[in-house]
């Protein structure tokens, strides 16, 4: 007999709700930088880049799906 998978600890909220997760993870981790170095994050840090990537990503496939 087949389980179902249990949600993990890091995918607590639907794929919906990742739009709203994103940008207050960046406005977090822009904060922390920010706080570390005392100079905001630039937009060509490629950890943001990636991350601006993943949303853009996400909300075509969303879009796509509706």
């Amino acid at each position: 007999m087949l389980q179902q998978a249990q949600p993990g600890p890091f995918r607590t909220a639907p794929v919906r709700d990742t739009g709203q997760e994103g940008p207050g993870l960046i406005d977090e981790r822009q904060n922390a930088f920010a706080a570390r170095t005392g100079q905001p994050m630039g937009e060509d840090n490629v950890w943001l880049a990636g991350r601006r990537q993943e949303q853009e990503a996400l909300g075509r496939i969303i879009l796509k799906l509706e």
